[in-house]
């Protein structure tokens, strides 16, 4: 297992163990300005900080509310569907990819 991973050894052989690294860059801006790039790559992806990074604009009130409301209709569906799925388990495929049941007998047309 390499020293640098965060993980245990049982994480390595599973290919679930991580190397973090952390640093910082510094260079002179055009306008000669110094910029200082601090980053931490890891489990995470590359985070980079830095006064000079742009920040996200915050959310406004109705954006807070709408993700609000999303979520719990999201949790409502989820839950819903994990109590009554719409298609039940067939038994010739053993539940694979929730296929409905075939009829036990053929259907015959009356016509």
């Amino acid at each position: 297992m390499n020293p640098n991973a965060v993980g245990t050894p049982e994480d390595a052989d599973a290919g679930k163990a991580m190397i973090t690294r952390a640093g910082t860059v510094s260079y002179s801006a055009p306008t000669g300005e110094r910029i200082n790039l601090n980053y931490v790559a890891g489990d995470k992806g590359f985070v980079p900080t830095g006064d000079h990074l742009p920040t996200p604009p915050s959310d406004t009130k109705e954006v807070a509310d709408a993700k609000v409301a999303f979520q719990i209709a999201y949790d409502a569906a989820a839950k819903a569907a994990a109590e009554a799925p719409e298609f039940p388990a067939s038994q010739s495929n053993n539940g694979a990819y929730g296929y409905a049941q075939a009829p036990a007998a053929p259907v015959r047309s009356t016509y």
